[in-house]
């Protein structure tokens, strides 16, 4: 299964959107969740040069709640989600994915649908486990009972025409488990993170994500950044040593015709470039991390002797998190009087605002959208309340700096036409800003609220 995005770098994932919004303050009894279903999961044999990878989870009744598919043909990487399916008592199954590929998966590839039987295979296992996640301790128990199966592809459409009638190894897992967890007052995650994203040259990159002793590498070359699809793909495991990362990367793309080919991989992780820390804190949640920069320099060897020399840099993480999932007030009360763009209060110049958003209206009156490589994008906020501005026939500024929460701000004409969508901005970090060029005399309408729905004190100001 390869999800490769040559234009994500995967260095520090878990560090990501440390800064999560939430809403009460004090440890809850633990809580305990049911999972009882079918897992289904199917593949092409090894031989073939297509890989197909699908899946599938059925409630204990039947129905499909969830199916997904990847396929890899020629030089094209499509990937796809359920679109109908259903297991019955005999173990015989059905589900249809639909395949779309592309930067943003808008590129319809085709669907296709399987169909099998599933029996058991050896003893019920019983489960008993428990761990800790951050400072949540966890505890599974229940049955697992492993499946046999088989099935071929009934159905094929589009660019995938080609796979009908082609038989899949199928499996599964009766699965019927209780999860019990704690549920302390603030989440606590400690962890470390390492890697390296590589631009080689402008269609070319190095990827590395590191676990343990060893680092999950990509090498990329020719890729679309339109597509996001490479003319040629190494993938695999390398070994790290000390200040050394080594190995070789098996060639996925093109498949190789007769022997398998490898890109030889040499990297010496060097001196020290930089080091800093980034944090964050509000009553809600708050993350603090460190990290230091290397560099990292050595070479590729690709199968026709070809050399690349990599000179880029390598960096490492180390996160605090904590998340108070229960902080701050909770939803409802009083909606605010400017919850509505007809009731917007009139914000001069100089002048700030403070309301509390707690009773607004849970979604936005209108989208606040941005556009990215030519794809419109709206931007999850709610919570809204509502300004009026007279434009100046200048820039007029206007920021919810002060504000404890994530905030987004969308500026629009009388009649809605928007005019700026902003959510996070460079001189206040969380809290939206925006200055936006005016009409003397016009009336502008703002629209302000929390991202995801956060909600509190904003602060809203026109200074």
């Amino acid at each position: 299964m390869r999800r490769t995005r040559w234009g994500v770098a995967g260095v520090g994932a878990a560090v990501a959107g440390l800064a999560l919004a939430g809403t009460a303050a004090t440890a809850a009894p633990p809580a305990t969740e049911e999972y009882r279903g079918t897992e289904l999961y199917c593949s092409l044999g090894e031989e073939s040069e297509t890989t197909l990878s699908l899946g599938a989870w059925f409630s204990p009744e039947g129905d499909l709640l969830d199916s997904w598919g990847d396929v890899q043909f020629d030089e094209t990487y499509a990937y796809g989600y359920g679109a109908d399916g259903f297991l019955d008592d005999d173990g015989d199954w059905e589900i249809t994915v639909d395949f779309v590929t592309g930067e943003f998966g808008d590129v319809e590839v085709g669907s296709l649908t399987v169909a099998g039987t599933l029996t058991p295979f050896g003893e019920v296992q019983a489960i008993d486990e428990k761990w800790r996640d951050g400072n949540v301790l966890v505890k599974v128990s229940g049955t697992a009972q492993q499946l046999l199966g088989s099935g071929v592809v009934t159905a094929a459409t589009g660019d995938l025409a080609f796979l009908l009638d082609k038989p899949l190894d199928c499996g599964g897992t009766d699965v019927d488990v209780t999860y019990w967890y704690t549920q302390p007052a603030a989440r606590i995650f400690r962890g470390s993170a390492a890697g390296a994203y590589c631009e080689l040259d402008e269609d070319s990159v190095l990827m590395l994500d590191v676990f343990g002793d060893e680092a999950y590498a990509a090498y990329g070359d020719g890729i679309d950044w339109d597509t996001g699809e490479a003319a040629f793909i190494a993938e695999g495991v390398l070994a790290i040593d000390g200040q050394s990362i080594s190995g070789e990367l098996p060639v996925v793309v093109p498949p190789p015709a007769d022997e398998p080919e490898y890109v030889m991989v040499d990297l010496t992780i060097g001196d020290l470039i930089d080091s800093g820390t980034d944090k964050y804190h509000s009553p809600q949640s708050g993350y603090h991390v460190r990290y230091e920069v290397y560099a990292l320099t050595g070479t590729l060897v690709l199968p026709d002797a070809s050399v690349v020399e990599v000179d880029c840099q390598y960096t490492t993480f180390d996160y605090w998190e904590r998340y108070t999932p229960n902080a701050g007030q909770k939803p409802g009360g009083k909606p605010p009087v400017n919850d509505l763009p007809e009731n917007a209060l009139i914000l001069p110049d100089g002048a700030s605002s403070s309301v509390n958003t707690r009773g607004a209206a849970e979604m936005p009156e209108t989208a606040c959208t941005v556009e990215y490589e030519g794809e419109l994008f709206e931007i999850p906020f709610g919570r809204t309340i509502w300004y009026e501005v007279t434009g100046t026939g200048g820039e007029v500024l206007l920021t919810t700096e002060g504000t404890a929460f994530d905030t987004v701000m969308g500026v629009y004409t009388a009649d809605l036409t928007q005019v700026a969508c902003v959510d996070d901005a460079a001189e206040t970090g969380l809290q939206a800003s925006a200055t936006v060029p005016t009409t003397e005399g016009e009336t502008y309408l703002v629209q302000v609220g929390g991202f995801d729905g956060a909600f509190g004190d904003l602060v809203t100001s026109r200074p």
